[in-house]
């Protein structure tokens, strides 16, 4: 006849715990297989899970960007919105930089320092593309 408050408080708690091992779980998965594009489509339904997914995201796209070759990151750099992740963002500047592409760099570099990421890592490669570009 009564229903108690606790049991719908109880169902919801379930059923975020229950998102938040599933986006865990495709997150390991995604690291064993490097099948990077289920888990940066994923979706929520609970925002409790939202911090934990954005921590994925930006882990993903890190090792994505890392672990593909330069033409697949450029052909995606969009699609998975790379330019907008700092970390992901600067180690695709650091494989430009690699590539001895030095004007790519130093307007991927200037685009970085206008999103406000005027930091150490920024200096780092900004020393290093001076480095290169003057040295050799």
């Amino acid at each position: 006849m009564f229903r108690a408050l606790n049991t719908e408080l109880d169902d919801l708690r379930n059923k975020v715990e229950l998102e938040k091992e599933k986006l865990i779980n495709l997150y390991n998965d995604t690291l064993l297989n490097g099948k990077y594009e289920e888990f940066l489509e994923c979706g929520l339904i609970y925002k409790e899970n939202e911090s934990i997914l954005q921590e994925g995201k930006s882990n993903i796209l890190y090792n994505f960007v890392k672990n593909r070759p330069l033409p697949i990151v450029e052909d995606k750099l969009i699609k998975f919105k790379i330019c907008e992740n700092k970390q992901a963002f600067y180690m695709y500047i650091r494989k430009v930089l690699n590539m001895k592409d030095f004007i790519k760099t130093r307007n991927l570099l200037n685009k970085a320092k206008n999103m406000g990421w005027y930091d150490y890592e920024y200096m780092n490669l900004n020393t290093k593309l001076n480095n290169e570009y003057y040295y050799n």
